[in-house]
């Protein structure tokens, strides 16, 4: 996240956050399920039901991490808001120069 501020990297960065919390919830669904076959057929199943703590937490804690990405992804990109094709800079660069009105202000990347 260092190095790319551009929409496409962020999204790109929270579908695969996503995508591995679904697929730690699905193993969390089938050691659930192995571990109760194991139980019926009377076998020890410690080690499964382990794993399916394991997994729900991994899954909560991706789950909940792409949440708050979710939620602060604007303070990741780095892109000017288009207003009547002048670019401006977002409100917390606004406030630190003070500009005339109409006045707008060139947009620079950050330097990495």
């Amino acid at each position: 996240m260092r190095r790319f501020h551009n929409s496409m990297a962020v999204g790109f960065f929270m579908g695969s956050i996503v995508a591995s919390s679904q697929m730690y919830f699905l193993l969390f669904l089938l050691f659930i399920s192995y571990a109760s076959d194991r139980a019926l057929w009377e076998k020890e199943s410690r080690k499964e039901h382990l794993m399916t703590v394991l997994c729900f937490f991994q899954a909560m804690l991706l789950f909940i991490f792409a949440l708050i990405l979710g939620a602060h992804r604007t303070q990741i990109l780095d892109r000017p808001d288009l207003k009547d094709g002048n670019i401006e800079l977002h409100s917390k660069s606004k406030a630190r120069g003070s500009k005339r009105e109409g006045e707008s202000e060139k947009y620079a990347p950050p330097i990495v």
